[in-house]
């Protein structure tokens, strides 16, 4: 009776150790993928870091959502991925990238015939001494960055810098700009901090006398100091 017993129970036990068995190997082959992803990525991880150092690349670039969204692109490949050559990114990629630029500031200008915008300019001085003018365009759609010049004989006339000012409103168009915004640093002091309104295509605008002051037939601008 008691071998009858022993008998019945021991096709129950070996399925109970093979189970076991199969679970510890499971257990054991997912700790091994765990150490062997573990490493991987700790080497991946210090060669994005030796590039950010051999090429001097800010380590606020590894904050950046396109840096990640780089990141998840190749890992979705997978093992084989080809990086782009030096020719497809001097030519091929970047023409694509200012095709797409293009298109995404065609819809800005729509929007700012349509509802309006502000042209803002800031100036800095740089290492040799220049005076570096940036010129952006903002509107509720978002802001655009125009373009930068070289303003360091700009600065030094009001004549110079309504010029530019002008040449900045015609590329924008007249009936599009509703105030430029102005902050320009020279030698690491502001110079000029205003606010120009603009109404109907004709300004009057003045600075501070002993910075300079313009005069337009044509337009006119009310300041505000800031």
């Amino acid at each position: 009776m008691a071998e009858s017993e022993s008998a019945t129970k021991r096709p129950s036990e070996e399925h109970t150790d093979e189970s076991s068995n199969i679970f510890k190997r499971r257990n054991t082959h997912t700790t091994i993928n765990s150490i062997l992803k573990k490493t991987e990525r700790e080497d991946a991880c210090q060669e994005i870091a030796l590039f950010f150092y051999n090429n001097a690349i800010s380590f606020n670039v590894a904050n950046n959502d396109e840096f990640r969204r780089m990141l998840e692109l190749v890992a979705k490949h997978g093992v084989g991925f080809k990086p782009p050559s030096y020719h497809e990114i001097r030519v091929k990629y970047l023409k694509q990238q200012v095709e797409k630029t293009n298109m995404i500031l065609e819809e800005h200008k729509l929007f700012w015939k349509k509802n309006g915008c502000t042209i803002m300019t800031d100036g800095w001085t740089d290492r040799r001494r220049r005076t570096i003018l940036n010129f952006l365009v903002n509107s509720p759609r978002g802001t655009v960055f125009l373009k930068s010049i070289d303003a360091s004989d700009i600065c030094k006339t009001a004549d110079k810098i309504y010029k530019i000012m002008d040449d900045v409103v015609e590329e924008i168009g007249e009936d599009n700009v509703i105030q430029i915004v102005i902050y320009i640093f020279l030698n690491d002091a502001p110079i000029m901090n205003y606010i120009f309104l603009s109404t109907c295509n004709s300004y009057e605008s003045s600075y501070d006398p002993q910075v300079m002051s313009f005069h337009s037939p044509s337009r006119s601008f009310y300041n505000v100091r800031v």
